[in-house]
């Protein structure tokens, strides 16, 4: 499968206090794994952000069409600039991806619009999915009605969700880092 990925690095970072992707963990920055990740299965790579420093990492940069609109925005650009139709999204918060997991979503998908998982809690990890670039249209109709709700929007358009079981392994790979005080807390 011919698979782009998309990292959302655009985020205001509000609750950690400075840019999350640029924030060095364990000896590099938060951006850096979502990109090993992201290597693993293409080599083709956008980062969605609207900071400069992002250019050091060589891949192109995209900031976000629609202001402060959330992951919405962040996809919506991603996906607009994409050459690829089919798109790995992942965000650049969560350095403890097992690589597993993207495989599994690469094996699953079979076109449908959007492809994520429900963790063993519940939760919907919409930041870690297969997105499809038709999806555009229908984005950018709930941009503008103010509808930034990810699940809501997901739930919209053809969607399957891979629910992981309660003994999943997984569990640590959906750990974001939203706080500077839990940098310590992970590092050990």
């Amino acid at each position: 499968m011919d698979i782009a990925a998309i990292i959302l690095s655009g985020g205001k970072s509000s609750r950690f206090g400075e840019d999350k992707g640029l924030f060095k963990f364990k000896g590099q920055s938060l951006v850096e794994y979502a990109i090993q990740h992201c290597e693993k299965f293409t080599k083709n790579i956008t980062i969605v952000s609207n900071r400069e420093e992002y250019l050091q990492f060589s891949f192109s940069i995209y900031d976000d069409i629609y202001k402060n609109c959330g992951p919405m925005g962040g996809i919506h650009s991603g996906l607009l600039h994409s050459l690829n139709d089919i798109n790995l999204i992942i965000s650049n918060d969560t350095p403890f991806i097992d690589s597993k997991l993207v495989q599994t979503l690469i094996d699953e998908y079979n076109n449908e619009d959007i492809l994520i998982f429900q963790s063993y809690d519940g939760k919907y990890q919409t930041l870690l999915g297969i997105y499809h670039k038709r999806i555009i249209k229908k984005l950018e109709i709930e941009i503008q009605k103010n509808h930034l709700k990810m699940i809501r929007f997901i739930k919209q358009t053809n969607h399957r969700i891979i629910k992981l079981p309660s003994d999943d392994s997984y569990n640590k790979s959906f750990i974001n880092i939203n706080y500077l005080k839990e940098v310590e807390k992970y590092e050990s």
